[in-house]
């Protein structure tokens, strides 16, 4: 049974070999038969050749019963692979929906995903921009800053050269 489930076409395949198998079989008993019942008439000892007859019809009923056991397994089989099939289709079908809408999903992200770099990207630049204006800004102030310190020291140096002058002076008019 669990061969039959996994590949159905091969226990086709093999059963009708099987049947062809049978039914070369059959033949070659009908025609024993034929032969028998031509011997029986020519031949005296009766008795063993009936039960030879018998024998071989026999055997050819249980050949052709189980011939016919394979011909309705193998349509059973058949039919059961048609729908297997017609199942696989349906399942192939809902996957390619469901891959279709996540496809959109997905798709539709990205593109949302894009515009939002795009934005980032956008006020990166702008950061960047006004960073460098700040930094040239910063650089401006401090030589500045760093010119009035000098011009403050040098105002404080001539100030001071001019109250010791003014100290000086008024030191020799007393």
């Amino acid at each position: 049974d669990e061969v039959s489930v996994r590949d159905p076409h091969s226990t086709i395949r093999r059963q009708s070999v099987i049947i062809e198998g049978l039914s070369m079989e059959a033949e070659e008993l009908k025609r024993k038969v034929v032969n028998l019942e031509e011997e029986l008439s020519s031949v005296p000892v009766v008795d063993k050749l009936q039960n030879k007859l018998s024998q071989v019809e026999s055997k050819l009923e249980e050949t052709e019963t189980f011939a016919y056991q394979v011909v309705e397994e193998n349509v059973t089989l058949k039919s059961e692979i048609e729908t297997l099939e017609a199942e696989i289709s349906e399942v192939q079908d809902t996957f390619r929906e469901n891959d279709a809408k996540e496809f959109k999903r997905v798709k539709w992200e990205l593109e949302n995903l894009s515009k939002s770099c795009r934005n980032l990207q956008l006020k990166l630049g702008k950061a960047q921009a006004k960073a460098n204006r700040l930094r040239s800004e910063k650089e401006q102030l401090e030589e500045k800053k760093k010119e009035e310190r000098q011009l403050w020291k040098k105002t404080a140096v001539l100030a001071a050269a001019i109250i010791a002058g003014f100290h000086i002076i008024s030191g020799k008019m007393k």
